[in-house]
């Protein structure tokens, strides 16, 4: 029995040679709409492509490789981890990183849509004072729950607390995207009680996850691919002869969802294709409806894979009006991952309209809940089901920024100048300093203290601490002191 009788179509991955990026657009022109990949120097792009695509791809008249014939032999002969190396990887993160709730799941080692509910199941039974029970924010086509939970230190109060939203899988065949957000959730649950930083985070904060926006894919992938590696990328519609809607080429509004840069497919096999409307999905409806009954400020919408931090515009082809506060949270955020962020066209080089990260920032979430800063994270460079080795280094490198986006949603005040206005001292000189404190957050901060040293070697020392009522969300502070 081959793969292609067991999983329907198989995937290729090629390599396109084009003239030049006004190519792209005559390949979407011909139905070959593709995402995940870069316009490189030599002129190419790597891409997965269907048996569809791929009949498609010979009659366009680019040349190509195929660097994988089959994606599904391809996968599954690649080496699995033992249950000893599992072991030994689990023992290490638990003295490491103080994690020892998240493990391996059934589906190549990622959990499938069952495992990952018994998960949030078992935060709630071990961690009732820090987490919510699931609760579900809408059904999907096929009629499943898309769950949530909140993290704080009144999990079962709305409290009037900074509110942060992380979601994931809303393509069903990136399931680190879902893993690393489970990471994320036990680090904060196992670490409360030891890192002050994690502590502060809880209790000043409203964590909001969906780990699973699209439930139907997911399963789907599990049921033609038990062991992972399955490539079902949208929600399971009955389109009349095929079946799917692109959930991040299905919001709103109409200006992005239908705006003239491409991005999205009209075409209902493509494996981007929009839908009939914007929100003609449930899916995309129930995050509608859950980000208007809050007031979040800002959100990590988890995709894989690039090794990338995006955000908006997607759909159009220029930054938005608060893009030096975008790069300013991205180049903060990367600083430890590395990740190349900038939006679509700066990135992979291509438009997404009617993603999620554009109907946040400005779309009617303005009128219900305000502007809502959200990027996509592009986790892992080694394609959509990453080897088993690589699930936590990817859940720990991103650590980092889920941590740093918790901050800035609130109140997030640090030291601008660190030299303050002077690059030297004379010996016994008295210096006046004049450093400048920001709040980068989306928050007001209140009730703030600051302490000032100084750890020159020419000037006796005069602390000072200063008390500061309030600064501003996106505000800076002057203090001055005499040392």
């Amino acid at each position: 029995l081959s793969l292609c009788s067991v999983y329907g179509q198989t995937y290729k991955q090629v390599k396109i040679y084009l003239n030049s990026p006004a190519d792209i657009q005559i390949l979407a022109s011909r139905g070959l709409e593709f995402d995940h990949y870069r316009f490189e120097k030599d002129n190419t792009i790597t891409v997965f492509v269907n048996d569809d695509e791929f009949q498609l791809l010979k009659t366009s008249g680019f040349k190509y490789d195929v660097l994988i014939s089959d994606w599904y032999e391809y996968y599954n002969n690649q080496p699995k981890l033992t249950e000893e190396q599992k072991a030994e990887l689990l023992e290490r993160n638990r003295i490491e990183m103080n994690v020892s709730g998240f493990g391996f799941g059934s589906m190549g080692g990622f959990y499938t849509l069952s495992e990952m509910i018994a998960e949030l199941d078992n935060m709630r039974a071990l961690y009732p004072n820090l987490i919510t029970a699931k609760q579900s924010i809408g059904n999907s086509i096929e009629n499943r729950p898309i769950y949530y939970v909140k993290i704080s230190d009144n999990p079962d109060i709305d409290e009037n607390e900074p509110e942060v939203l992380y979601t994931a899988l809303i393509h069903a065949r990136e399931p680190e995207s879902m893993m690393q957000m489970i990471y994320f959730m036990y680090y904060l649950l196992e670490n409360y009680n030891t890192d002050p930083t994690v502590q502060y985070l809880v209790d000043n904060r409203e964590l909001y996850f969906i780990p699973c926006i699209n439930p139907d894919g997911y399963e789907y992938n599990r049921s033609t691919n038990p062991n992972g590696g399955g490539m079902w990328r949208k929600n399971r519609r009955n389109n009349g002869g095929s079946y799917g809607i692109d959930l991040n080429r299905n919001f709103g509004p109409y200006a992005y969802w239908n705006a003239p840069n491409g991005g999205s497919s009209t075409i209902p096999s493509s494996d981007t294709y929009r839908g009939t409307a914007p929100f003609s999905e449930p899916e995309t409806n129930s995050i509608k409806n859950f980000l208007a009954g809050r007031k979040i400020k800002n959100t990590l919408n988890y995709h894989t894979y690039s090794n990338l931090l995006i955000y908006p515009y997607g759909a159009l082809d220029r930054e938005t009006p608060d893009s030096l506060i975008f790069r300013e949270y991205a180049v903060d955020m990367t600083k430890y991952n590395g990740y190349t962020y900038g939006t679509d066209m700066q990135t992979v080089g291509y438009s997404t309209r009617g993603n999620s990260d554009d109907y946040m920032y400005d779309g009617d979430t303005v009128l219900n809940s305000g502007k809502i800063f959200a990027m996509t994270p592009e986790v892992g460079s080694t394609g959509f089901w990453p080897s088993q080795s690589e699930i936590i280094p990817l859940a720990v490198e991103n650590l980092y920024p889920n941590i740093y986006y918790a901050f800035i949603a609130g109140e997030y005040v640090t030291l601008t100048d660190p030299n303050f206005n002077k690059p030297y001292y004379n010996p016994g000189e008295t210096v006046l300093m004049n450093p400048i404190i920001k709040n980068k957050g989306l928050s007001t901060g209140y009730n703030l203290s600051v302490q000032l040293t100084s750890l020159s070697a020419y000037a006796n020392v005069i602390a000072g601490s200063y008390n500061v009522d309030s600064i501003k969300a996106r505000n800076t502070h002057t203090l001055t002191s005499s040392l």
